[in-house]
This record gives C-alpha cells, structure tokens and sequence, in this order.
C-alpha cells in the first residue's frame, strides 16, 4: 500500500532504503521519533490521567481499572507483535553490495528501490510477520488482549459520565493522531530499514509511454534480460549482443 500511494500513474518514482542503525545523531533523533508514534494511543491516555490527578482531582475506582485493562492490552498486543518480527529470514548477506530493483505496480506505476543489497533484502524477502516459535501462546495473548478490551467498556459502564467522557476522549485523541500520522506519513519504516521518496533531482521522472522508460532504462543499466522478464521488451527488440535494436515500434 505504501508503494501504490508514493507511485504516480505514468511515473517512475525513485525509493532509497536506508538502514535505521544509522550512527548520525540526526537520524536517532528521527528513529525515536518515529518509536514514539507508535505509543501515541498509549502516551495520550497516560498523560490525561497524570493531568487529573496534577488538578487535585481523583479518578472513579473503574475508570482506573478501565485504565489499566487497556494498558494491560495494549502490552500484550506489543508483545505479541515483537515475537512474530523477530528473527526474520532475509537471504545470505552481502555487504557493500549495493542493488537496484524495478517493481511494477497496478494502475500503470512505477517504482526504482535503490540501496544496500542487505537493505532491500530486508524490505522485500521473507516476510514481515512470522510465524512465531511459540504460536499456541502468542495466540492466546492475542485472544486475552482482544479480551481486555471488552472487560475494560465493562468496567466502565460502573464510571461516573464524566470519567467515561474523559477516558474515551483522550483514546479517540490518541488513535486519530496515529491514523493521521500513517496516513500522512511519507515513509516506510520496517525490520530497522526506512523506505522514503530519493530527494535526488528526477525522482519522479514521467514517461508518455512504458516502452521509453523500458529503453531509458536498459540503456543506463547496460542490460535489457529485465525487461524481457517483466515483459517491458520484447526479445525482438533486443539483438544477440543484448543491445537495443534503433527501431522503436508503436502500439
């Protein structure tokens, strides 16, 4: 989804991936940043009820079972998360090998993924969420975290209606700041690697036709086995020694 939003019909948009274990304090400014989006729902409730309890007022009993059940929830569903990305496989290593991959999208867009060999292995091979080495309980924390969630709307319905205001206000604030945070978020952030549009002049270069970008491409890469593959070219096009024939035929 990410690739399909960035893409452009028509257009060929350039993504760099780049490691997150970036040693420059600008960028482990930004990964943190980006850690904390993730702990808004969580940050959002905890600081309202610190707001309350700073004014001299106290929470209903249920409000702070209510309060803690969610919490307790949404650790569980973390933790759960974490076992099914850790240890994921991404091929052999190659480092220093930097790598250059074409991927064809729906709707007519494209997209050129540079880096590191190891980095585009991270976002594209294997997959994201594996199979954890325990399922049986990954898969019972998951039912006790959905579980949590409907004792905590429970336990609230014992809640004075201005405890149950405050809470469900301060959950909508958090989840609409997230929601809003993904869908305006111009980057893709997974297995510690970043996926963002190359600020680079001709990111986004636009073509009348995917046959010229096809030919563009294969006379800067040097290679046309590619393109045969993706079908951009056909072998016709191309003569014994890999190179592209002068006429260009319309369709």
């Amino acid at each position: 989804m990410y690739l399909q939003r960035m893409g452009q019909t028509g257009s060929l948009v350039t993504v760099e991936v780049s490691d997150n274990n970036d040693k420059a304090p600008r960028n482990k400014m930004r990964n943190m940043a980006r850690r904390g989006v993730l702990y808004l729902p969580t940050t959002t409730i905890l600081l309202g009820c610190c707001g309350i309890l700073f004014t001299g007022r106290s929470l209903h009993p249920s409000c702070m079972a209510s309060v803690a059940l969610l919490l307790l929830s949404r650790l569980l569903s973390i933790v759960t998360l974490r076992a099914r990305t850790t240890s994921p496989w991404h091929g052999e290593s190659e480092p220093g090998v930097k790598g250059d991959l074409l991927i064809l999208l729906s709707e007519d867009r494209w997209i050129r993924m540079k880096g590191l060999v190891d980095d585009l292995k991270a976002v594209t091979s294997g997959s994201w969420l594996a199979r954890p080495k325990h399922p049986v309980l990954c898969e019972s924390l998951d039912w006790v975290a959905g579980l949590l969630v409907y004792i905590a709307v429970i336990v609230l319905v014992n809640a004075p209606n201005q405890g149950k205001v405050i809470l469900a206000l301060y959950a909508l604030l958090g989840h609409g700041a997230l929601a809003l945070h993904n869908a305006t978020c111009q980057e893709l952030v997974m297995n510690e690697r970043t996926v963002s549009v190359s600020s680079q002049p001709g990111s986004v270069t636009r073509y009348t036709r995917r046959l010229v970008m096809a030919r563009e491409l294969v006379e800067e890469i040097g290679r046309s086995d590619f393109a045969i593959r993706l079908g951009m070219l056909n072998p016709d096009d191309v003569d014994s020694g890999g190179k592209l024939k002068n006429d260009l035929v319309t369709m």
